[in-house]
């Protein structure tokens, strides 16, 4: 009677036995094809949008970049005396992609104070075809003011585009549809100023 109940929980043992591991191995497959599916739910479309979208940044920014070349600065040191003594000194030009900025220096040695842009309208830039830059006057002074005995240091700016065929400019101060305000006249409050051939070509500026 004792032989027999040892063997027969020595049975029942096994039996568990067995059970728990092909639980267990149930567990594990049933683990693996929820991997499985979670994986195969995934959704190529947006994989697909996320790559497309990388490559789409990369190349506007490749055409921001090509769009906007940098800036080509000219050194220049070209100078002009009025009659009156006054002087006006182009120091350089920067040429971007929608204007052009040039830089010049402006002494009065006069008694009375000189404008080199009255009303700031009489000033142009010119192409040698014709063809104009719109002239954009500082808002302190528009008209290019330069006081007696004193300086002038500014900036110009001149929106437009050059051409390919561009290789020069010309400045023109205090010059009108017809021609120069005042060219010889000693004592002059608007005296014209008239520089031709401003190279622009340069280097390119990093």
């Amino acid at each position: 009677m004792r032989s027999w109940s040892r063997a027969t929980a020595l049975l029942l043992a096994c039996s568990l036995l067995a059970a728990c591991t092909d639980r267990g191995d149930d567990e594990a497959d049933d683990t693996d094809e929820v991997a499985v599916e979670s994986q195969d739910d995934a959704d190529p479309e947006a994989s697909e949008e996320a790559i497309d979208g990388e490559e789409g940044s990369a190349e506007d920014s490749a055409s921001e970049t090509e769009e906007s070349p940098s800036p080509r600065s000219v050194d220049l040191e070209e100078t002009e005396t009025h009659p009156s003594g006054a002087t006006v000194t182009v120091t350089g030009l920067t040429i971007d992609d929608r204007a052009v900025y040039v830089d010049l220096e402006a002494f009065n040695p006069s008694q009375e104070d000189i404008r080199l842009a009255e009303s700031g309208r009489y000033i142009r830039l010119e192409a040698p075809q014709g063809r104009t830059f719109d002239f954009r006057p500082p808002e302190d002074n528009p008209d290019l003011s330069v006081p007696s005995g004193g300086e002038l240091t500014a900036t110009l700016g001149f929106v437009g585009q050059l051409s390919d065929d561009d290789v020069t400019l010309d400045l023109l101060l205090n010059w009108g549809s017809q021609g120069a305000l005042n060219v010889d006249r000693e004592h002059a409050r608007f005296p014209s100023f008239e520089f031709r051939d401003l190279p622009v070509a340069g280097d390119t500026s990093s």
